[in-house]
């Protein structure tokens, strides 16, 4: 499995230095989970908690490709005990958007 997660607020897919965010302003992050292994990784845990700098974190979306299945509860992503990705077969993925507020 792999895990990416960006911020791009003016740059596209590609974060770069002048991605920069004023204390109060709201940013979203794109957290991309990806199995490219061999085998299906069904059940498998993603947890992402809310870093320092930022509050007031929620997921806003889940999409699911090529077959996975997005959490029954995707705003527990953000929670200590994270959220199961029930189905998640190989070259599939899963990608939660989360908006937060920079302090």
């Amino acid at each position: 499995l792999s895990i990416s997660k960006t911020n791009t607020p003016s740059s596209g897919a590609t974060d770069l230095p002048s991605d920069t965010l004023g204390s109060g302003s709201q940013t979203v992050y794109d957290v991309v989970v990806r199995n490219d292994g061999l085998d299906a990784a069904n059940n498998s845990v993603v947890r992402d908690p809310t870093p320092t700098g930022l509050s007031a974190c929620t997921v806003t979306s889940c999409a699911a490709v090529g077959g996975a299945v997005c959490p029954a509860t995707p705003g527990n992503l953000l929670s200590a005990g994270g959220v199961v990705i029930p189905t998640f077969p190989t070259n599939s993925s899963v990608t939660f958007k989360v908006t937060c507020t920079v302090n």
